[in-house]
């Protein structure tokens, strides 16, 4: 065999050792390790180590989005504690409006007394001054009905109606053939109320039945 072709067979593809696929590259022969979580059950950190996050800076990291959730959990709680507030504000402003002119009302509705009062007693003693009593009766029904219109009601139940302790003050019993016992048999005075809330009860004899 000449020199050229002893060459070429030292030289084949054949000849050339070539590393075991199943033995690792740089460890020497030792075999790869398992892909997986190599940080033993606790924060894994494997995904900082591969992004090149240093472990202070993921804490850090870690930390500010925490700060971040507790911030956005506050800001919802006070967003929800004004809310609160300012329906209370308008609720309380707005009762307050309504009632402001309640020691007006109760300092006007004697008067709407003593005018019923008067306009009785001249229909019953002088007759003849019909025309004067009817003008008068005009201008307390025309003053009723601006008060209405400012939320003053008249409570005046009728005969028969049932007693109710929030609106009605009993000063009297009576018996009544026709009224059932603990109704309502007569109204001795109106009582009033503002937009909802009572100024005046209304001043009235109870049943106590058919006499016995």
């Amino acid at each position: 065999m000449s020199k050229e072709e002893m060459d070429k067979e030292s030289m084949s593809p054949d000849s050339v050792p070539f590393p075991d696929s199943k033995r690792g590259v740089n460890d020497g022969g030792t075999a790869p390790a398992e892909a997986g979580c190599c940080c033993g059950g606790g924060k894994c950190e494997c995904a900082d180590k591969a992004a090149g996050i240093p472990a202070d800076m993921a804490a850090k990291i870690d930390a500010i989005l925490a700060e971040n959730a507790s911030l956005r959990d506050l800001l919802a709680h006070s967003v929800a504690d004004f809310d609160n507030y300012r329906k209370r504000s308008v609720r309380e402003r707005e009762d307050a409006r309504r009632t402001a002119n309640a020691d007006f009302v109760a300092a006007l509705i004697p008067v709407l007394d003593t005018m019923a009062l008067a306009i009785d007693a001249a229909r019953k003693h002088y007759p003849e001054a019909s025309g004067i009593v009817d003008g008068i009766d005009m201008i307390v029904t025309q003053l009723k009905n601006t008060l209405k219109g400012q939320g003053v009601e008249a409570i005046q139940p009728a005969s028969g109606a049932e007693f109710d302790p929030n609106l009605h003050e009993s000063i009297a019993h009576q018996p009544s053939d026709t009224v059932p016992e603990g109704a309502v048999s007569a109204v001795v005075r109106t009582g009033y109320s503002l937009n909802g809330r009572l100024i005046r009860p209304a001043s009235v004899v109870l049943s106590s039945g058919k006499a016995k």
